[in-house]
């Protein structure tokens, strides 16, 4: 797959990142029908004794640069809120280990083979300790 897709991370700068922001931006606010779905599926989740494990997935610091800062910190602390509520577990790979890792990446907002290895690993462990 990451040989098929050789060329993708420069075609993927040069196409989507100037666009982000604006595109996908530009009248975000936390909530709405997305919001509602995630917290039905929350309280199911705790009605029926299910674990739940949200996983924030890492995008490249190229990405997240282009994400205006506000919009983030509103997305992040009401989904690590709306987790703790209901009582699932928030795990947080979004962060600089991850982003400034271009090894990891096939483009800027997904990883390649191995960095979807490194994180079906590192998932699992959480999953593994929490449950055990």
């Amino acid at each position: 797959y990451d040989t098929q897709n050789r060329g993708r991370w420069e075609s993927r700068v040069k196409s989507i990142l100037p666009d982000i922001a604006p595109q996908r931006f530009a009248r975000y606010e936390v909530g709405g029908l997305p919001a509602a779905h995630f917290v039905a599926m929350l309280q199911r989740a705790r009605v029926n004794q299910q674990q739940v494990f949200v996983v924030n997935l890492p995008v490249h610091s190229l990405y997240q640069a282009q994400i205006p800062r506000e919009n983030y910190a509103s997305w992040l602390a009401w989904t690590q809120k709306t987790v703790a509520a209901y009582g699932a577990t928030f795990l947080d790979y979004n962060v600089p280990q991850w982003q400034g890792n271009r090894e990891l990446f096939l483009d800027p907002d997904h990883l390649n083979s191995q960095g979807s290895l490194r994180l079906s690993e590192a998932v699992c462990g959480e999953v593994r300790r929490a449950l055990h």
